[in-house]
């Protein structure tokens, strides 16, 4: 939008028939609900200025609260609902201290194998099962007894898990941000803002469209080659900012077999079972992590405990997620074989009763990374190595970015640079392999 209030001439790829992607919403009766999990960070001052000016009144504050689902019992990651306990019994809380004292003395004596012993070790076999473990390693796809022990993960950084008060380690993790903000009436909501404005602007949308390759012309200019609603077109510019994968924008600007290595890998996949309700659940969490491990379910969104017109007044709607592979059996699954196996679940854990369903739906996302961090370009030198490649071709922005909140930062800063020339800012400001590179000391490129 500020590039087309500039005299910008803007025009937007867009594979899908419509904006969006899965920023769309799923719309039944009177409810519009997200898909899966949507929260927005509000971490970035320059971020949170823009969810605000997109929405404007729309944007508003809901009580944010995360829990986790273990063998039918609920706790909280927080202790400002439940205390430090979070929930657990005197009994459970009891049998969790004398496991971490245990765990710890073992460690006094004994060098971690594995990550999975390291986590013990750090948090206490009980408190790592109940808090973390079963849920990372859902979203990851990776047992933690494969890793090697010096791996870095969310699940037990040092502000994940639960660590009593009196051990001065009390868990806060991503909840440290003070305000959550959430739309209105959907993340679709500020989907369709944005697509407007642009619109008004004059900025031109070419949906259902394929990118073939990138090159440059003879003139220094961005050559793009793509299909367009069956025709094969040439678009010509002096910049382009792309939100593709690292690994798809290194092939089409460099049409390199290599960089497709990364690429050949198994393709992730979430598969999202939603249960309209006539009447609320029983929790009010907006999200449960199920570190159970004897269930591929990983999460379930309540979409009703937002505060928001996503629901109607004294009804309810989950969203239950399943994330797996393209060689987990669930991915074969019949969606009624799926909405039983997960209606059984939650029936047994007393998350509602199944006679209040009156409607359900099964949407499935496929090729989709719903575990990415900043870590992953720490840690995967192919794909930092791309980053950077493509960092040295002037007036290419690669923004794609691990969160909504980063993302939408980098593009703000890429339109910056874009103006004003000031590349250096926008490379340290957001830089993907820095947890809060937004923090920098470097002036922003204004």
């Amino acid at each position: 939008m500020e590039l087309l209030e500039n005299g910008y001439s803007v025009s937007v790829i867009e594979k899908d028939s419509g904006p969006g992607g899965n920023m769309k919403s799923i719309v039944y009766d009177d409810f519009v609900v997200d898909i899966g999990f949507r929260r927005y960070y509000c971490r970035i001052p320059e971020v949170l200025a823009f969810f605000k000016k997109v929405m404007c009144e729309d944007f508003i504050p809901y009580q944010h609260r995360i829990g986790v689902l273990y063998h039918n019992s609920i706790y909280d990651r927080d202790p400002v609902f439940s205390g430090q306990t979070r929930g657990m019994s005197a009994f459970t809380l009891a049998r969790g201290l004398v496991n971490l004292l245990k765990m710890r003395l073992l460690h006094l004596f004994t060098k971690p194998i594995n990550f999975e012993q390291r986590a013990y070790f750090l948090k206490g076999r009980l408190f790592t099962k109940v808090f973390s473990q079963g849920y990372y390693e859902k979203l990851k796809g990776r047992l933690w007894k494969d890793l090697p022990p010096d791996y870095n993960a969310e699940g037990i950084d040092k502000k994940s898990g639960f660590i009593p008060s009196f051990l001065n380690r009390v868990q806060h993790g991503v909840d440290d941000q003070h305000a959550w903000y959430h739309p209105k009436q959907g993340s679709h909501t500020l989907i369709n803002s944005v697509y407007s404005k642009v619109q008004f602007l004059g900025g031109r949308f070419l949906f259902n469209a394929r990118v073939k390759s990138i090159g440059k012309h003879v003139n220094g200019s961005w050559q793009v080659s793509l299909w367009h609603e069956g025709v094969e077109k040439m678009l010509e510019t002096n910049f382009i900012v792309s939100s593709l994968p690292v690994e798809v924008s290194a092939s089409l600007v460099f049409r390199e077999s290599q960089h497709w290595s990364a690429m050949n890998k198994v393709n992730r996949n979430v598969l999202i079972v939603y249960f309209f309700l006539n009447s609320p659940p029983n929790f009010s969490h907006n999200c449960l992590r199920v570190t159970e491990p004897n269930t591929p379910i990983a999460r379930i969104t309540n979409y009703g405990s937002y505060f928001v017109d996503m629901v109607p007044q004294n009804k309810g709607c989950l969203g239950i997620e399943i994330f797996c592979s393209d060689l987990d059996v669930w991915m074969r699954q019949e969606d009624e074989e799926l909405i039983q196996l997960t209606m059984e679940f939650c029936t047994r854990a007393g998350l509602f009763d199944p006679q209040t369903i009156v409607h359900h739906i099964v949407r499935r996302i496929v090729n989709t990374e719903v575990a990415s961090s900043w870590e992953d370009y720490r840690e995967d030198n192919h794909r930092m190595k791309l980053f950077d490649e493509l960092s040295n071709v002037p007036g290419f922005y690669q923004i794609n970015r691990t969160g909504i909140d980063k993302t939408i930062f980098a593009a703000i800063e890429a339109v910056k640079a874009i103006k004003n020339g000031h590349w250096e800012s926008y490379m340290i400001r957001t830089a993907p392999n820095v947890k809060e590179s937004w923090k920098s000391d470097l002036p922003s490129s204004t």
